[in-house]
Formats: C-alpha cells, sequence, structure tokens
C-alpha cells in the first residue's frame, strides 16, 4: 500500500481486489442509494440506446440495478476527450478485471458505472487528441477540432481559453471528420513508408501480412469513429459514444455509461444539502487546506457552476450579508450577472438543479453520499491535485471514502510512430534531435494508436491479462509490455533498444512482474 498524503493507493491488483471486498463488507449500505442507483440505471438505459451499445451484458447490469439489489458497485469518470488517450479506457479496463476478479470470489454481483462529465469546460485533450510523431516539433501528432473556439484566459477561474460546456458544442461537420481520417491515414502511411525503408537497411522486413493488418485495424477504429458521429447530438456525445462503442463492443465490457448532465438530477438532494450547508462545507474545505498544506484561491467559490443561456457557465461565489447568504457571479462566457438567495434553493426549486455542474470535490462528496461506491477509479492529477483536500473534507461531513484505484503506467509497444523513433535513433543525430525521439516514448496518446498497432481486443485481452497474471500480483505502477502487429526480429531489436536505454526497462518487459 503506498501512501500519498492522507490518500491509501493500492499498489498491486491483488491488493486492490481485496481492499476493495473488504470495503463492500464494511460498508452500509442505505435504501436511498439503492434508490439512487436504480435511477442511475434508467439515465444509463437512455444513453446506451442512444449509442446504440445497449448489449446483452449492459442489459443484465440495468436490469440488476433495477432490482436494487445489493452489489460491489465500482464508479469512475471523466469528461468525454477526443479520440481519448489510453488512460482513460485503462479506468474501464481496471473496472472490468476487479469486476471479473471479484466474481469468481464473491456470491454478490459486481457493476461498474462510468459517468461522462458532458457539461464540464473543455480543455486541451478535449479539442485535441495525439498519436506519436518524430517528425514533428514536439514528437506529437495532433487531431484537432478547430471549432472549439479560445476566448482570453480567465485568471480567476484557471479554466483557461474554453468556456463553453462541452455539451453545448455542436459536434464537428462532416468536412472535420473527413479531416481527421484523412490526417490519420495521410500519417500511417508516410510513417509506415519510413519505417519499411529504414528497417531493410536494418537487416529487417515489414511484411505484407503485417501491413494488412495494420489497415485492417485502422478500417476498424475509423468505421467506430464514423458509427458514433452517426449518432452523436453534439460534440460530447460523439466522444462518449466512440468510448462507449469500443468498451461495450470491441471490447466486450459491461460497464454502464450515463451522462453527468441527466443523472444529477438523481442527486438534487444530496447537492441541496450540501449548499444548504455551505458554511460547514467552507469550513471542513479550510481546515482540508490546512491539514494538506495546499494553498486556494477559490476557498469561497460556490461548490457548483451554473449554466448560463449562452451555453457557458457562471463561476458562482458564496457571500454573506447580513443574515442572508447568496451565491452570485458572471458568466465567464458572456459576462451575465447571476444572483441565487441560498435559502430559496431547495430540492424542489424549479429548474435549478438542472443548471448547475458540481465542481471537483463536491462531485466526490455527492457522489460518493449519493451512490456509497466500493471503489473510485480515479488518476494521477486528481491525487496530486485534490483528493487528499477531499478526502478531508468528506470526513467531516460524514460521507464514506471509497477505495481509490489508480493504473496508469506507461505502455509499451512498437507501433508505427515507435518503431519510426527507434529505428531514427540509430541514424546520425544531433544530441538535441535524440532528446525529443526519447519523448515519444514519454508520451501517452490516443487509443486510437493501440487500434491502428494492436487492435482493439487484443489491447483490451493484454491489459486484462497483464493485471490477472502472476497470480495477481501485477504491479499498477509497472509499464505494460504489449504485442503489436509487428512480431518478428524488428518488434524484438525495439524491446532491447528500450531495456538498454529506459532506466527500469528491464522490468517492464516480463508480464506483471512486480518492480
Amino acid at each position: 500500500m503506498k501512501l500519498y498524503q492522507n490518500i491509501e493507493i493500492p499498489e498491486t491488483f491483488d491488493e486492490l481486489a481485496d481492499c476493495v471486498q473488504k470495503k463492500h463488507n464494511s460498508t452500509i449500505i442505505t435504501e436511498k442509494s439503492l434508490e439512487n442507483r436504480n435511477r442511475f440505471a434508467n439515465m444509463a438505459k437512455k444513453f446506451h440506446l442512444e449509442a446504440n451499445t445497449l448489449t446483452n451484458l449492459v442489459k443484465e447490469n440495468i436490469e440488476f440495478l433495477e432490482r436494487k439489489k445489493e452489489c460491489i458497485f465500482l464508479f469512475s469518470a471523466h469528461q468525454p476527450n477526443l479520440l481519448p488517450y489510453s488512460g482513460i479506457v485503462r479506468k474501464l479496463t481496471l473496472m472490468e478485471a476487479l469486476k471479473i476478479r471479484l466474481a469468481a470470489t464473491s456470491s454478490i454481483p459486481v457493476i461498474s458505472l462510468f459517468s461522462i462529465s458532458d457539461e464540464a469546460l473543455p480543455d486541451r485533450w478535449v479539442k485535441n487528441a495525439q498519436l506519436p510523431d518524430v517528425m514533428t516539433k514536439d514528437g506529437c501528432f495532433g487531431i484537432s477540432n478547430p471549432e472549439i473556439k479560445k476566448k482570453h484566459h480567465n485568471r480567476l477561474t484557471g479554466y483557461g481559453k474554453y468556456t463553453t460546456k462541452i455539451n453545448s458544442i455542436p459536434k464537428p461537420t462532416p468536412e472535420t471528420l473527413s479531416t481527421w481520417i484523412d490526417r490519420i491515414s495521410s500519417w500511417i502511411r508516410i510513417t509506415l513508408k519510413l519505417i519499411r525503408r529504414l528497417a531493410c537497411e536494418n537487416g529487417c522486413q515489414i511484411s505484407n501480412e503485417q501491413v494488412n493488418a495494420l489497415f485492417k485495424n485502422t478500417k476498424e477504429i475509423i468505421e467506430v469513429l464514423e458509427d458514433s458521429y452517426k449518432q452523436a447530438r453534439n460534440y460530447a456525445d460523439l466522444n462518449a459514444f466512440l468510448l462507449s462503442k469500443i468498451i461495450n463492443e470491441s471490447f466486450g465490457y459491461s460497464t454502464l455509461f450515463v451522462r453527468y448532465s441527466e443523472s444529477k438530477d438523481i442527486l438534487k438532494d444530496e447537492i441541496s444539502l450540501l449548499s444548504h450547508d455551505y458554511e460547514r462545507y467552507l469550513e471542513a474545505s479550510k481546515e482540508a487546506l490546512d491539514k494538506t498544506n495546499s494553498s486556494s484561491s477559490d476557498i469561497e467559490l460556490a461548490p457548483f457552476w451554473y449554466h448560463c443561456e449562452c451555453g457557458g457557465m457562471a463561476n458562482l461565489l458564496f457571500h454573506k450579508v447580513e443574515s442572508t447568504n447568496f451565491y452570485q457571479g458572471d458568466c465567464i462566457n458572456c459576462g451575465k450577472n447571476h444572483k441565487f438567495d441560498i435559502e430559496q434553493i431547495s430540492s424542489e426549486t424549479g429548474d435549478f438543479f438542472s443548471n448547475i455542474s458540481l465542481r471537483a470535490i463536491p462531485f466526490m462528496i455527492v457522489y460518493f453520499e449519493g451512490l456509497r461506491p466500493d471503489l473510485f477509479v480515479g488518476g494521477n492529477a486528481g491525487l496530486i491535485d485534490y483528493y487528499p483536500q477531499a478526502k478531508t473534507v468528506v470526513g467531516k461531513l460524514g460521507t464514506e471514502w471509497p477505495v481509490i484505484g489508480i493504473w496508469n503506467p506507461y505502455d509499451r509497444y512498437s507501433g508505427i510512430g515507435q518503431l519510426h523513433a527507434f529505428l531514427a535513433y540509430k541514424e546520425t543525430l544531433p544530441s538535441e534531435m535524440k532528446k525529443k525521439i526519447f519523448k515519444v516514448f514519454q508520451d501517452k496518446h490516443s487509443i486510437v494508436d493501440y487500434a491502428i498497432n494492436i487492435g482493439l481486443k487484443k489491447t483490451s485481452q493484454q491489459w486484462l491479462d497483464w493485471l490477472r497474471n502472476k497470480n495477481g500480483n501485477s504491479h499498477l505502477e509497472s509499464d505494460v509490455c504489449l504485442d503489436s502487429v509487428f512480431a518478428g526480429k524488428l518488434d524484438q531489436d525495439f524491446f532491447e533498444f528500450l531495456r538498454r536505454n529506459l532506466p527500469s526497462a528491464p522490468h517492464r518487459l516480463t508480464m506483471g512482474e512486480e518492480m
């Protein structure tokens, strides 16, 4: 077990599974939480019908939650990134591996739920995706949505250039979609031509069979993207549907997806309680900042944003004037001022709760209280930025804190971008160029890179095999070695290069071995 400030993080898959089982055994599930889960099942059914991913396994999980029965409940969430990077897909794979493991040792069903944060403000990963390319300035080949417009950086919110909710952004034009597909295809053709020449010069060959497998994989992921585009009604849906199609269809997982925008109303009692108990929440937040030695300029922000009619969001602050407590703030997109008397806000107040988006820590408070998950699969950024503070606040407010699972190492595989970097390194190059080459191995790339070079189903299977290998003792921080379509001498030379040039590479080349 690793301790980061006040957060315990299981280090092996076996340890994580044991922690989740123990957490479930000690958790008291309430009728309210079972009812909330039941209503989330309805929202999941709506999502999967619209995404066209209502598989038999998904139906079974929905029907189970509708019966309001006890289960081991696994939960995660993320904004709908463009052609999502592997870390998001890995969260869902970790939940699936745990589901398989726990189902084999427990008579209690295991359900996984993933919330799509479709009302978040975009960051650069919502606008951009990246593939490895040593010929570019920063070692990344970019796929971008030019229709997401920038505004000047907002120093108050820290959210930067994009001020419109993701689900208020229209899905890209057909021309933009065609541009993405053309750019991916061009990147493959150019890179493949270069590595075939360089491989030949180094006594290796890339066979026609390997090239055919590469293009077959490419055809599959392009079809998934095109199908998602047809089903989507906005930009958030496009990316969410793509993720669901990969997870529920290509990977064959039973994970349930819900839109945050549709499911938050289910937890309006929990949100209302947090809003009315704001001063206690504020006191707990200040104590958390002191305990974690953190600093924050947003300590008196409301627990949520308010949605403006323009598609942007108002950055509300808490105010107390004499005996009146209220939230007030300006929309960061159009500047309109919004003001709400806290005493007049209740779970029965019109559409108020339909027009808010919880901030990160309040999201954890509300969803942990409302759903009582046994596990929350998070990420390294959240661990560094706010989990320690969130745990202190959650504890002060009397909410259950779930097990936190994180699995976000580097994957090592011989894709076309990685092979190009490896073969280029053998050339006579300036030292600065060689430094840039290593950036290819230090970045994490879109799931599209895995789909092309490994195949979607094979990526899932190898991730699951890694986690479940060595009797479940796979180290969750160890890098993962994956087989690509380029099996053979070139692939062997590539991994030998990694072993010699990356400090911990010897540990990365044996599946599931602890570091």
